[in-house]
Parts: structure tokens; C-alpha cells; sequence
């Protein structure tokens, strides 16, 4: 204390002090809560721009499948090209990979193959009336989904379940399985040709495999995009509000909320991470929202066709713009 000053204001001037520090704390800090960006890891370029891309599960090998049927095979994390793989299947909009990244499945219309990845051989392919595919993670089960939905042995071929999903009023446009391979998540919409203009509504049709029994839910939008968080029982689904229109981004979560405000444009695909903290949303951007919060915590930009996650590690791989396939850390 100076000569003269009275404690009181020697107080009032060190509580004016503190405030001030305390005011000042976030700009000296940045934000307490920041979280760090995603790193790109690496960049690669496909000789065809791919379609659909898949990574294994601990993050060693990426797939590109072009238009083509072409597969392009690297390795990481020194991006060298593996082999390439011409699969015969054009228009391929499904790739995984089994779970100990040996076999490569990739869905076309009405065509399933798969294939070894260390040799490039074929090894089955399926022929069916369906052009949307889903596999569970270690490929023993395939289901191809439509009107009517079939789940095969992933090893033989042989058909195990066939269940109706929809109506001739209806359309299939995505199918997912969940982690541990027990249930089936099949959407598409309900549409009336009464009155085509309005918006239609989404129809969730979850398959309990061991059970053998459908449950229906019918959701606000049209379904388009479905994934599972790992063990959940439920799974969140993206679409749009009008199927003659792009724009009206919806995604609806396991908690029965929505992520808002949404999507600008319409979800095509969705992918969790492998902690089921976080989901990509890929729309005319890619972005990647906190579940807990339901915020956007990065945007990985515009033109990407395709996205996948790797079920053991933070790795998310993506096919876009053009011939480029990015690896990200996460």
C-alpha cells in the first residue's frame, strides 16, 4: 500500500484489476473449449475420379472405385498404389472393406462382387434386382435392398432372409447394418400420386435379424443416408424435404433430435467416427458435427462424391473434388 492510500481504495482498485484480467483471459487464451482441426494426412490422386471410397478398419489401406469399376488400391501411410482392380461393375456407389481388411466388396446396380486384396482376385459375385448394398463389418452378411430385401451369407451366396419393405408407393435408397451385425436399417420414402408436390414422408424399416421381425418409423424427410454409431441400437438418418428438390438438409439422431440448423442442401451419406462422437454429414459440403452438442465442429469443404471412416481409428478418408482421395486425422 502507497503512502496515503486508504485500504479501501487499494481494494477497490485490486478487485478493478482482476476484473479486467478476467476480461481479458479469453482473448489471451483462445477458446477453452477449442477443438483442434482435423490434419490432412495425406493426398492422394486417382487416375479415375472415384465414385465410392472405403478404408479398412485400422486405417492401412484405402479403395477408390471409379466409374468405370476400376478399384484403386493404396496403402498408407506412404500412399503407394497397391494394385489396381477392374471389377467389371460400372457405376459402383457401395465399397467396404472386410474387417481384417483381406476382402474388398463393392456394390453396383444389381451387382455385388468381392474380391482378395492381397492378389486382386475374385472371389463371388452376386447378381440381384437391388442396387442398394450394405455389409456388416467382417462381410458375413450382404443385404441388397428394395422393395423386396435380401440378407445372404457374405460368404456363400445362400439366402438367409427375405422381408418386404415397401410398397408401390414407395423407394429404397439406402440400407445400413448395425456394429455388431444384428440389426438392418433399410429408408427410403412414401410418396402419393395423388398429390405429387407435397413433401413426402421418410419410412425407417429396422430389420431385427435374429428375431426376424421389422419395426417401421416414419420420419419428416426423405430418407437417403443411414449409419450406426458403434453399439448403438438405433441409427441416425440424413435426407432431403422434397425428393424434386436438392435443397432442405435434414438429419434426424438416435436421440430423437435433430441437427439444426441442418444441412443447406441434401444428405447423401453419412459416416460416424469410431467413437460415435462424431458424424460426418456429407451434403454439397462435408461436414463433421459433435453428437453431443450437436454443432458443426469442422467443414472439410465442397465437391466431395464420397466419405468413409476407419472402425479402429480416427481416420476419415475422402473420395473428391475430382481424382482426389484425402486422408484425415481426426
Amino acid at each position: 500500500m502507497l503512502r496515503g492510500d486508504s485500504p479501501r481504495s487499494t481494494e477497490c482498485a485490486g478487485m478493478r484489476i482482476l476484473l479486467l484480467a478476467l476480461a481479458l483471459l479469453p482473448w489471451l487464451s483462445g477458446p477453452a473449449h477449442a477443438a483442434p482441426a482435423p490434419r490432412l494426412q495425406m493426398e492422394l490422386t486417382a487416375p479415375n475420379a472415384p465414385t465410392t471410397i472405403a478404408v479398412t478398419a485400422d486405417a492401412r489401406i484405402v479403395a477408390g472405385a471409379a466409374k468405370d469399376g476400376t478399384v484403386y488400391l493404396w496403402s498408407l501411410p506412404d500412399g503407394h498404389l497397391l494394385r489396381t482392380i477392374r471389377t467389371g461393375t460400372s457405376d459402383p456407389s457401395f465399397s467396404q472393406f472386410e474387417y481384417d481388411g483381406r476382402t474388398l466388396l463393392v456394390g453396383g446396380p444389381k451387382t455385388m462382387t468381392w474380391w482378395s486384396v492381397p492378389d486382386g482376385r475374385a472371389l463371388g459375385r452376386i447378381g440381384t434386382g437391388s442396387p442398394v448394398w450394405s455389409a456388416t463389418r467382417d462381410g458375413s452378411l450382404i443385404a441388397a435392398a428394395g422393395s423386396t430385401t435380401t440378407v445372404r451369407n457374405g460368404r456363400t451366396g445362400r439366402v438367409l432372409q427375405r422381408f418386404t419393405t415397401v410398397d408401390d408407393t414407395a423407394a429404397v435408397n439406402c440400407a445400413a447394418f448395425s456394429s455388431d451385425g444384428k440389426q438392418l436399417a433399410v429408408g427410403g420414402y412414401n410418396w402419393s400420386a395423388a398429390a405429387p408436390a407435397l413433401p413426402n414422408e421418410g419410412e425407417l424399416y429396422v430389420r431385427d435379424l435374429a428375431a426376424r421381425k421389422t419395426s417401421t418409423d416414419t420420419i419428416g424427410f426423405e430418407i437417403q443416408a443411414a449409419a450406426y454409431a458403434p453399439g448403438a441400437r438405433k441409427p441416425a438418418v440424413g435426407g432431403r424435404s422434397h425428393p424434386d428438390e436438392q435443397t432442405g438438409g435434414w438429419v434426424w439422431l438416435p436421440s430423437q433430435k435433430y441437427l439444426e440448423p441442418g444441412p443447406s442442401t441434401a444428405v447423401r451419406q453419412l459416416a460416424y467416427d469410431s467413437t460415435g462422437s462424431l458424424l460426418a454429414v456429407l451434403s454439397d459440403t462435408l461436414d463433421v458435427w459433435d453428437v453431443s452438442s450437436r454443432t458443426v465442429r469442422w467443414s472439410l469443404g465442397e465437391g466431395i462424391g464420397s466419405v468413409a471412416s476407419a472402425a479402429s481409428a480416427s481416420v476419415l478418408v475422402t473420395a473428391g473434388p475430382g481424382p482426389r482421395v484425402r486422408v484425415w486425422t481426426l
